[in-house]
């Protein structure tokens, strides 16, 4: 089975760093207690290097010439038996690995080699370093009767690859015509868009709350789309935005975009995030998606580099 690391998406690094949970992840199904062996095999990458010349701010990948050099990522694989197939990941992975590879190492192909019982299992494919970009196989022999299937990873988080801790929500919405299509602020029906709630906690001078709002059309019929950011009273229920309330942050000018983002930094408090088109009375439907830094305790495992990590002894040999 295949997958890939790819930078801001599904390269989470190694179990030091808080990005982990974010690497692909697969079912592993043990119908019979049995040995397994589970191959992750990378395919060798090219890292490329832009080299320009005389034209400091150009960001062309077809100018200039690439330097290309033909590399290995550090690569380790990690196991969690579970329960049932609908597992609390943030809990799963805060547990030690029932199995693990004991290390990330530059080889094309790490092998975990152990005894399972039945059941379903998570696997985590990784590279020791966040953001690291290649693309893997992965194979499973075993003694008794196996599945291996994708766990379906979500869109991809707006604050994948940063640092510290981040929760992402996503939020289905639609402008309707007469009920929640209000325009933008230039009109006196703004105050009827639809009102995404979104609370901050981390209180950080850098950014702490990342927005996306994606309209969902063919592309010959996007409107212009932008969303501001209000402050509102704390226990609202049904909070109202006046007409001459200023938003604390805001994406604007509307753009003619599948998609617009915004990277804020917000003082812990409630507020309410506003999605609109530019016109009112204009019909689509959206989604938000906010990713918010918070505070969590992670589980650390102080993995360095080609050292070996002491939290594993389900290991078994197989016997031929």
């Amino acid at each position: 089975m295949g997958g890939c690391w790819i930078k801001g998406h599904s390269a989470g690094g190694c179990r030091n760093s808080s990005g982990f949970g974010s690497n692909p992840k697969f079912w592993l199904r043990v119908y019979e207690p049995g040995e397994v062996l589970v191959s992750l095999l990378q395919h060798k990458g090219w890292t490329q290097t832009s080299v320009f010349q005389g034209r400091s701010n150009i960001e062309d990948p077809h100018e200039g010439n690439l330097e290309q050099h033909q590399d290995y990522q550090a690569i380790g694989l990690h196991m969690w038996k579970v329960e049932k197939k609908h597992l609390n990941l943030t809990r799963t992975l805060n547990r030690n690995p029932c199995a693990s590879t004991h290390r990330h190492a530059y080889e094309r192909e790490v092998v975990l080699h152990t005894h399972l019982g039945a059941g379903y299992h998570l696997l985590i494919p990784s590279t020791f370093l966040q953001g690291a970009e290649t693309s893997f196989l992965l194979r499973v022999f075993s003694s008794a009767p196996i599945s291996l299937s994708t766990l379906k990873a979500p869109e991809p988080p707006v604050a994948a690859g940063l640092g510290g801790e981040w929760e992402t929500s996503r939020f289905p919405g639609k402008w309707v015509p007469g009920i929640s299509a209000g325009g933008s602020r230039n009109f006196p029906s703004h105050h009827m868009n639809p009102r995404v709630p979104l609370i901050v906690t981390y209180q950080s001078s850098e950014s702490n709350t990342r927005i996306a709002l994606r309209q969902h059309c063919p592309a010959k019929a996007l409107q212009p789309i932008g969303f501001h950011v209000y402050q509102v009273p704390e226990g609202s229920v049904d909070p109202q935005i006046s007409q001459d309330q200023e938003p604390q942050a805001s994406c604007v000018p509307h753009c003619y975009t599948p998609e617009v983002t915004l990277h804020c930094s917000l003082v812990p408090g409630t507020y309410v995030i506003v999605p609109s088109t530019y016109q009112p009375e204009c019909k689509g439907h959206f989604t938000i998606t906010v990713a918010r830094k918070i505070h969590r305790k992670v589980m650390r495992s102080q993995e360095a580099l080609g050292q070996f990590i002491q939290e594993v002894s389900n290991i078994s040999v197989m016997h031929s």
